[in-house]
């Protein structure tokens, strides 16, 4: 499975950190990936192991789960293709047929360049965020009886196209209709990297769409994407990196608070280590990667609202905050797990990366630093128990093109 482009992602650590966690594993027990976020470490791990992950984010869950189930997806990719196709294209004629006139002028204007055209265009393609278009009451009323049509209804024009959203909406359509395979979180990652691909957003998240009057040459390009194509693509070429499908089918995913999943004794005794990679920063990831909660959840939440208007990101109210994200509870929350995996002698290492030079570096974000986690550490698992690895890397800067200098940590707790 291609892994999405991804804040913090561990994909390239994982070498580092499997110094760290392969002398503990244990054939039959489970590494439990706590924070899974983008799936990089479970996806290293079910080749070596059986996996518990799990994630407060419904995307993250889905992602992981979908690594579980690629097998289910090649077993029968070529009974489930034609049908995806079928259900897609009827979905898609049915909003197409609401959009008519619409959808031949974003087309014309697309091809000609034409960004006057174009915006004048997104300004009246009537959506939930728009509430004085004359023609808003009549559209909404020829789209009774069409359900899935939430991107068209809340995006169209803004982070995708119009007939990018309608894609979008008839593909969710089809996962749907196909339940019984028994493979929807994988064609849902498959449908995450489109989003990505496709997403009018700034690099590597989507956290709100970009003006399409300062970044007319980047919107022709992004809008030219065929997001119905470059799924069926992605599913016809589908492959799995898995070795041996035994740890995939016998693995499991989790979609919990951190605090409720570690309750559970009976979880605990099965696992051999416990791998921690709680957010560094008070930023929620949820803001970064909403869009993909929305299309999985697919719930058509109201907006959200920041003084009496709507935030720059187009957010929904049904987004998670994570109590890992806030400062004023992250720590209590890690000593929270500390001491449970502790009690049930369970290894924990714990993944943390802080600035290399914080006399000249931004530090004013992270929920606390790394002297703070370590001293920590040693408070709950006692000195000799707790060993501190680092290792130089760079992180994606979101603010500028320059790369964020850091240390990669490992607080080993035994």
């Amino acid at each position: 499975m291609q892994l999405i482009n991804y804040q913090g992602s561990k994909q390239y650590l994982v070498n580092y950190i499997n110094e760290s966690i392969e002398p503990f594993i244990t054939e039959g027990k489970f590494l439990l990936d706590i924070c899974s976020g983008s799936g990089a470490i479970t996806n290293y791990y079910l080749n070596k192991s059986l996996v518990f992950s799990n994630d407060l984010e419904k995307y993250a869950q889905t992602l992981t789960d979908g690594m579980m189930h690629e097998y289910t997806l090649m077993r029968s990719k070529d009974s489930i293709l034609p049908l995806i196709k079928k259900e897609i294209e009827k979905h898609k004629n049915a909003l197409a047929s609401v959009y008519e006139e619409f959808l031949a002028e974003e087309k014309q204007a697309i091809l000609e360049g034409d960004k006057a055209r174009l915006l004048n265009l997104y300004k009246n393609i009537p959506t939930i965020w728009k509430s004085n278009l004359s023609s808003q009451k009549s559209l909404w009323s020829k789209l009774e009886g069409i359900d899935f049509n939430l991107f068209t209804t809340y995006y169209a024009g803004t982070y995708f196209g119009l007939k990018q959203a309608i894609d979008l909406d008839a593909i969710r359509y089809s996962l749907a209709k196909l339940k019984k395979f028994h493979c929807e979180s994988t064609l849902l990652s498959i449908a995450f990297i489109a989003i990505m691909k496709a997403s009018f957003s700034r690099d590597g998240h989507l956290a709100q769409p970009l003006s399409l009057e300062k970044n007319f040459a980047r919107a022709l390009k992004v809008r030219s994407i065929d997001i119905e194509n470059f799924f069926i693509d992605k599913v016809i070429n589908f492959s799995t990196n898995f070795a041996d499908h035994k740890y995939c089918e016998n693995s499991k995913s989790f979609n919990k608070d951190i605090l409720a999943l570690i309750e559970d004794e009976n979880l605990l005794a099965k696992v051999y280590c416990v791998y921690f990679d709680p957010p560094y920063t008070d930023m929620q990831y949820s803001r970064y990667y909403h869009l993909l909660n929305t299309f999985v959840k697919y719930d058509k939440a109201s907006p959200t609202l920041k003084n009496d208007s709507f935030t720059k990101g187009l957010y929904l109210n049904n987004r998670s905050q994570s109590g890992l994200s806030q400062k004023a509870n992250a720590l209590k929350i890690t000593e929270q797990v500390m001491q449970r995996c502790k009690d049930f002698s369970k290894p924990l290492i714990i993944s943390f990366a802080y600035p290399q030079d914080i006399g000249n570096q931004q530090t004013s974000r992270y929920l606390y630093s790394i002297d703070d986690l370590h001293h920590l550490a040693i408070r709950v698992f006692g000195e000799g128990s707790v060993a501190l690895r680092k290792k130089e890397y760079h992180h994606s800067n979101q603010r500028n093109k320059a790369q964020k200098p850091v240390y990669e940590y490992l607080v080993e707790c035994k």
